[in-house]
């Protein structure tokens, strides 16, 4: 392409990536406390700031580069609290001070990528540490629901790489920061020309065909990431130069909260992943571990060499052991004031009629739950009746992996994600040199890596459910005193992007603020139906209407859930439940869009 053409390209991608900016919201100085979860200073800091192989930029770059159209500094904590992401003090672990969950990795992983020096990723707490304020005091949840608007970081981020590539004064005072006393060395001021020309043409690239295809149509906001889809995107399309294989990603859903998590049979929001191991692999490469799939000019390179990641496998076996002491917080009396003893008592008995059903604790039998302590129970589509696209979008989507696998013919989201998986975790095992039972130890209990697409969504045991709104899957119903009340009676849009909360109805306070996200729920993927209580019959009715009474005492009972758990359900054997697998999708989707 002509220089001419690329500076046309260029301001084009910085006109859609501007529309994708604009005010943020401000962020009043308050008072921290973390919750109580059984984790030490130490716990969380090894948490909040050890690597999972991601990669934002090096380490120097990110120190020198600017935010868009200012020459304020884009790592500036203050603006990326305005993002969402969570100011933190300088700790052993954090010596530069960045927000929680970025962290720095001095090993880059492929060949292909050595001398970049030390980079900055997002680690698993960027995503999964949340925050409720309240009258000036910062209440936070490690492992909890993040309330960070990644895309709008993401935006950020591919904003300033190419207004800095082309404005040269922006350049001129970037290149300075990063090169010091060899600015004046043509050799690497030459070098870091050619790294930075090529970061900023790929950002180009990427953010035009995303564009022109409309790829991420419902935008997400704050809390929220299509993150199956984003996975799907980054590996299959992005990581190999294979932009045709990009989807259609417009299912947000809510960043989960991480608490028990390890004692589940399966994870994420429809029930498809079932290896610690995996699940954190794949995470890691949908927020942009380094891969080594293809050349830089796109062509496959041979097995196994192909697997090598920048992905510290080590590293995510010791976050997920530490998960296994992370208990759901305690509700803070001190701060949120003290629950009612008598509403949560009758919240109690009215959560045991209408809610420990899907919700209580399943155990697995003694002598079969050696992988996993937990069932969770999976309820399908039409019966649970919540936005159903993404659980559909998993299921029924296919892409080309054969750069990959050498094999031609199309594969669905489920397979690709275990082919991926499993190809990079067994290639960093091999490299670690390690035998059988160190493989499974690292695996997550020996559990097996299986993928599925079931068309259901998992209900979970709500110990600390208090602490992560918004509710459902995809976040679009504000509080709990929303989802249990009647349709009708549900917000149709409200804003997302205060962290002030409202321990009545346990959500955010979503009245409209400047630079927040309105959740709009007639938008795909955003609808806030299901999950009804209704003395009507019809989808998405899971139980009868409540009075608001009854529905302040379930939310003074989820408040007291720690000191008055539910009752566990019965035992049951290791395979436990259907799968509810999308055998036939077009069936599926029949129903449930035309009734």
């Amino acid at each position: 392409m002509r220089a001419w053409g690329k500076m046309l390209l260029a301001g084009a991608a910085l006109s859609v990536l501007a529309g994708c900016g604009g005010e943020l919201p401000d962020r009043p100085v308050e008072k921290v406390v973390w919750a109580e979860q059984g984790w030490s200073a130490e716990d969380r800091d090894f948490y909040d700031y050890t690597a999972q192989g991601t990669v934002i930029a090096p380490v120097s770059w990110f120190m020198a580069l600017e935010r868009p159209f200012s020459t304020d500094k884009l790592s500036d904590s203050g603006f990326l609290y305005q993002l969402g992401f969570l100011p933190q003090a300088v700790t052993q672990r954090n010596p530069l001070g960045l927000p929680v969950g970025f962290a720095v990795n001095n090993d880059q992983g492929p060949p292909k990528d050595k001398g970049m020096g030390p980079v900055v990723g997002f680690t698993c707490a960027a995503c999964h540490t949340g925050q409720l304020s309240y009258k000036g005091t910062a209440f936070r949840v490690s492992g909890g629901q993040a309330g960070a608007d990644v895309t709008g970081f993401s935006s950020a981020f591919g904003l300033t790489l190419i207004e800095t590539y082309y404005n040269p004064f922006k350049w001129r005072r970037f290149a300075k920061s990063v090169l010091g006393d060899r600015y004046e060395d043509e050799g690497a001021y030459t070098v870091l020309k050619a790294a930075f020309k090529a970061a900023a043409h790929k950002a180009i690239a990427t953010v035009w065909y995303s564009f022109t295809k409309d790829i991420y149509p419902t935008k997400e906001g704050f809390t929220r990431l299509d993150a199956l889809g984003r996975i799907g995107n980054t590996v299959f399309g992005d990581d190999l130069h294979q932009p045709e294989n990009y989807r259609t990603a417009d299912a947000p859903v809510n960043f989960p909260y991480l608490w028990d998590i390890w004692k589940f049979d399966w994870v994420q929001y429809n029930g498809s992943v079932h290896q610690p191991m995996a699940r954190n692999v794949g995470e890691a490469l949908g927020v942009r571990a380094r891969t080594n799939f293809v050349t830089v000019n796109g062509d496959p390179i041979p097995q196994p060499d192909n697997w090598d990641t920048s992905i510290p496998v080590t590293n995510l076996k010791d976050i997920e052991e530490r998960l296994w002491h992370l208990t759901a917080p305690k509700w803070p009396a001190a701060i949120f004031g003290a629950y009612d003893q008598a509403k949560a008592e009758q919240g109690r008995a009215l959560f045991e009629e209408n809610c420990s059903h899907c919700h209580a604790p399943r155990p697995i039998k003694e002598g079969q739950n050696e992988k996993a302590k937990w069932a969770v129970t999976m309820v399908p589509l039409e019966r649970i009746g919540t936005d159903p696209t993404a659980a559909g979008n998993f299921a029924d989507t296919v892409v080309d992996p054969t750069k990959l696998t050498g094999k031609p013919g199309d594969i669905d989201p489920a397979t690709g994600l275990y082919v991926v998986t499993t190809g990079v975790k067994d290639r960093a095992y091999d490299l670690l040199g390690l035998n059988e039972q160190q493989r499974q130890d690292y695996d997550g209990f020996g559990r097996e890596n299986l993928v599925r697409a079931p068309c259901a969504y998992k209900a979970r045991p709500l110990d600390g459910v208090w602490a992560t709104p918004p509710y459902l899957h995809n976040g679009a119903v504000p509080n709990v005193y929303e989802l249990l009340s009647p349709l009708a009676e549900r917000s149709k849009s409200f804003w997302l992007g205060n962290y002030e909360y409202d321990p009545a109805t346990l959500g955010y306070v979503t009245t409209k603020i400047k630079g927040g996200f309105e959740l709009e729920t007639g938008k795909t993927g955003n609808a806030n139906s299901g999950h009804l209580f209704s003395d009507k019959t019809g989808p998405g009715v899971i139980g009868r209407a409540l009075s608001p009474e009854e529905r302040r005492a379930i939310i003074e009972y989820l408040k007291a859930m720690d000191d008055m758990p539910p009752t566990p359900l019965e035992p049951v054997d290791a395979n436990w439940g259907d799968s509810y697998a999308c055998q036939s999708q077009a069936k599926w989707w029949e129903k449930l869009t035309k009734g």
